[in-house]
């Protein structure tokens, strides 16, 4: 756990703005906008990596897979934890990423969008009950 410190008041006053548990970032509010702003940003220098790739005469096929592997894997990692908490403007933010993908023919135009990708991840909502849970588990 990596917190971070803002310094508030006298020395002996700290308040602990985020906590980054296992890759996912969450703020003393419990937001996810940290979250979300620290894997565009990571997946941003992929895309650029990607690029120079594409400059050097990486195949199309292999960058997708690349993009694949690394992006949508990141973009993933630990959603069940954190998508039904992430606002509309955090999801739009991933999805416009995504988008970005495929405008530079990174991403092949057939993947499902963000949010069938998180659902065949079995996502928990905060208002999910145990019920739909493990029916969502059983599909």
């Amino acid at each position: 756990m990596t917190p971070t410190h803002h310094r508030c008041g006298t020395y002996a006053e700290y308040l602990l703005s985020t906590i980054n548990i296992l890759g996912v970032t969450i703020s003393s509010k419990l937001s996810f906008n940290d979250h979300v702003s620290n894997i565009v940003s990571k997946c941003s220098q992929t895309l650029y990596a990607l690029t120079i790739l594409h400059a050097h005469g990486l195949c199309d096929t292999a960058l997708q897979a690349v993009f694949r592997t690394v992006v949508i894997t990141r973009l993933l990692y630990a959603c069940s934890a954190w998508w039904g908490y992430a606002s509309s403007s955090d999801r739009q933010r991933i999805a416009a990423f995504i988008r970005r993908g495929v405008r530079l023919s990174f991403c092949s135009p057939n993947l499902p969008c963000i949010e069938e990708l998180v659902s065949h991840n079995q996502v928990l909502t905060p208002n999910a009950s145990r019920n739909e849970v493990q029916t969502l588990q059983i599909s």
